[in-house]
């Protein structure tokens, strides 16, 4: 499992997202959740995608936020 950590200033919907190099959504976390504010973790299971690079991408009504994540095994 892999754990994405974020922080709201307020409570919001959320979506969170895996994507690949493409910008092809491999994997759905969260799909317009209500999350409260403070800080989160989510985990992640990424066990079924292949080696490779990939982006998390956090999407609020406000915000998008993006990180690199590299899947090795």
């Amino acid at each position: 499992l892999v754990k994405a950590s974020f922080t709201l200033p307020a409570q919001e919907q959320v979506d969170l997202s895996v994507v690949n190099v493409t910008g092809k959504t491999v994997l759905r976390a969260a799909n317009g959740n209500e999350w409260p504010s403070g800080p989160s973790t989510i985990s992640l299971d990424c066990s079924r995608l292949p080696v490779g690079s990939y982006f998390v991408e956090l999407r609020t009504g406000e915000a998008v936020e993006t990180r690199r994540l590299v899947i090795e095994r």
